[in-house]
Formats: structure tokens, C-alpha cells, sequence
């Protein structure tokens, strides 16, 4: 009956609405199958390219690998977003721990806010228990890294060897496009609305099983070939310049809501 009743409503709101924006190829799918009736727009969210871009020396990656403890030939791998059960951080854990012991210097860095956030909500504090016991359990805790929230994250980006992104559900995730923009060679795993909007599968990035051994094995497969990381770090970063360059995507809504416009006070003069 609650199904019925909004798909009601968003039929019944659809017509009151000229146009729905979505992101991705995969929610102009779930609006319509939402019950919207009215024009459904897919814009990406787009990339600052002035912002993410490839370290133009190595220099530029050095000052924070030094920070972190991490020379110029020790394996760095990067996940980036909320610590939650959804964003898979766990799994991003296990799947390091399992790499240990075939790269025992590797480090894994978690940017984004969990621990300090976790308030009241039991659930979360269970999660963040979850992470503080993996941690613990690793035997190399001085290499894993949770740097809570950033203002810099494109720093973290040009630094990193990899990045890792085991999430169970998303959109459009802006964290995959940054990594990519910035040339970093990319490994996740299959999430609700992943879709050709973010590249082709095996050349702009992985994708590996949501398990802890199937995305370690991805991982290192990348890590010991690294003119196959070069490779898709750079087909990456030119997929989003022709894609989801932050400047077209500014043009889309321009053109869309000049056109809009337009027709609204045609409507309205009638």
C-alpha cells in the first residue's frame, strides 16, 4: 500500500515539476520507475579540473608521503568518503590486511569523518568499534591512517598509488570521480547505479567482487604492474576531461534552465 500510494504522489508531483535533474544514467532509470512522468535530465555532477589533476612533478606528492611515513617505492593505497558500514571502509581494511603479507610495508589511508561523528547512534558506534578492532588486529597499525575530515583532499590524491573504493550503494560517487581526474588508478567494487557514466570497466578502472579477498587480489594485481596502473591513471583522467569536466556541467544547466525559462513564460503568455 506505502509502494502505491508514492508512486501516486511522484506521479501526481511530477506534474506540478517542468524538469528532474539527476546525475546519473542509473537514476533517470529509478525516477521513472519512481513514477515521475515529467522530463527527466541526466548532468553529472562534474570535476573541478583545475583542482584534481595529476601531480605535474614528483615533488608534489613527496612533502605528504613523508608526513604519512611512506618513501617513494612503499605501495600507498587511498579510500576516501564517511567511515560507514555502506561506504564498505571495513572491507577497505580487511582487504589491506590480507595484502600484508605480500606487501608488508604498505599503508592505507581512510580520509573522511567517522569516529568523531559517531555520536549517540549505536550503530555507528558499533561500526567505529568495528574499524578500531581491525586496526588493532592488523599487527601494523602504525600503517593504517584515519585522517578524519580534510580541506586538501586532491593533496591525498596525487600522493596515493591506488585508490580503493568498496561502497555498497551510490549515485554518482564524487570521490571516484576526484581519483580519476587526479590519475589514480581506481579499484571498486560493484555498487547500485554503477554505469558506463564513469568510464568502461578494465580500462579507466577495476572492478572487483565486494569481498575482502576478491579486492585484494585486484589490488595487487595492480600494484605489481605499474605501467597497467599508469596506463588507466591516464585513460582515467581523460574520460573525465571529456565527460565530467565541471565547466561543461555548469553549461548544461545554463542551456537547460534558459530553455525552461523560455518555455514557461511562452506557457504563461498563452
Amino acid at each position: 500500500i506505502r509502494r502505491a500510494l508514492r508512486h501516486g504522489f511522484m506521479k501526481f508531483l511530477s506534474r506540478q515539476i517542468d524538469c528532474v535533474i539527476v546525475n546519473a544514467t542509473a537514476m533517470h532509470d529509478q525516477a521513472c520507475a519512481m513514477g515521475f512522468e515529467t522530463r527527466i535530465e541526466v548532468i553529472a555532477n562534474g570535476v573541478d579540473l583545475q583542482r584534481f589533476h595529476p601531480p605535474a612533478r614528483e615533488d608534489e606528492r613527496r612533502p605528504l608521503r613523508e608526513a604519512l611515513g611512506v618513501d617513494a617505492e612503499t605501495p600507498l593505497l587511498l579510500a576516501v568518503g564517511s567511515l560507514t558500514a555502506r561506504k564498505g571502509i571495513d572491507l577497505a581494511i580487511e582487504a589491506w590486511i590480507r595484502l600484508n603479507r605480500r606487501f608488508p610495508k604498505a599503508h592505507l589511508v581512510l580520509v573522511g569523518a567517522g569516529f568523531d561523528t559517531a555520536g549517540e547512534d549505536p550503530e555507528k558506534r558499533k561500526f567505529a568499534r568495528r574499524l578500531q578492532d581491525l586496526s588493532a588486529g592488523s599487527g601494523a597499525a602504525d600503517r593504517l591512517h584515519f585522517t578524519g575530515f580534510v580541506d586538501r583532499v586532491e593533496d591525498y590524491y596525487r600522493a596515493a598509488d591506488l585508490f580503493v573504493f568498496p561502497s555498497e550503494k551510490e549515485g554518482m560517487p564524487n570521490a571516484v570521480l576526484e581519483a580519476m581526474a587526479c590519475g589514480l588508478p581506481v579499484v571498486l567494487t560493484p555498487f547500485e547505479s554503477l554505469s558506463t557514466d564513469i568510464g568502461e570497466t578494465g580500462r579507466d578502472f577495476c572492478v572487483a567482487e565486494r569481498t575482502a579477498p576478491a579486492l585484494a587480489d585486484a589490488i595487487e594485481t595492480l600494484l605489481q604492474d605499474p605501467n597497467r596502473r599508469q596506463a588507466m591513471g591516464r585513460s582515467a583522467r581523460r574520460w573525465i576531461e571529456t565527460t565530467m569536466d565541471i565547466e561543461h556541467t555548469l553549461d548544461r544547466y545554463m542551456s537547460l534552465y534558459r530553455e525552461l525559462s523560455v518555455a514557461r513564460r511562452k506557457a504563461v503568455g498563452k
